[in-house]
């Protein structure tokens, strides 16, 4: 299931940035008021906040309460400008996961969440860039890569039988034989991370477990 994310910021422009630069991320949203954002918090369970540290007339810590009440297990990132000792007492004691600095440097951004074990178990493919993140590594991907993965995915933890990819891929064309097996192996071998979790199910198909 893809995660959700909630980015609460006044500034749209950094909003649409953000929305552009991290989608590989999860489903990302985004509120710009105070208001909004306690409506989106309400409305349904989140996996991940961004939160500015001052929004309208209010803090980002006047959300911590809701968000805690209603996504008990979300991550929560502050993004500042400007932080200091006295803010960052006070996050820690809200149990905040961490800071960000603006503007968001990519690095920066894949430790804090690294650190908090959010690539775990994730993968999500970029289908604009045709390329693949793991565990917080991107791998750029060749057309055919990029197909085989998009089909696993949309049938992750299902078996995809050998004839259903060479199908979907090729379109019934001769192939030379093994060609799927060469870019599968090619696959692995670009992904590491892949390993453990793109199995061949002998003379059947294969398996992607996410």
């Amino acid at each position: 299931m893809e995660k959700k994310i909630l980015l609460v910021d006044d500034n749209k422009d950094f909003a649409l940035l953000f929305q552009a630069k991290f989608s590989h991320l999860g489903k990302i949203e985004c509120a710009s008021t105070f208001a909004e954002a306690m409506r989106l918090i309400h409305d349904q369970s989140w996996d991940l906040f961004f939160l500015d540290h001052t929004l309208d007339e209010h803090t980002c810590f006047e959300l911590i309460p809701a968000i805690r009440e209603r996504s008990p297990r979300a991550f929560i990132m502050i993004v500042s400008g400007n932080a200091d000792k006295e803010m960052a007492i006070r996050a820690v004691n809200s149990g905040v996961s961490g800071f960000l600095e603006k503007p968001i440097n990519e690095s920066d951004l894949q430790n804090r969440l690294a650190a908090i074990g959010w690539y775990e178990a994730h993968i999500s493919l970029d289908d604009k860039n045709r390329s693949i993140y793991v565990s917080g590594n991107s791998h750029s991907l060749t057309k055919v890569e990029y197909m085989i993965l998009r089909i696993l995915m949309d049938k992750k933890n299902q078996l995809v039988t050998r004839i259903e990819l060479e199908e979907n891929i090729w379109g019934g064309r001769h192939i030379v034989k093994n060609s799927l097996d060469t870019h599968l192996y090619n696959l692995k071998r670009k992904v590491p991370e892949l390993k453990g979790r793109l199995s061949s199910i002998h003379g059947t198909g294969y398996l992607l477990k996410i």
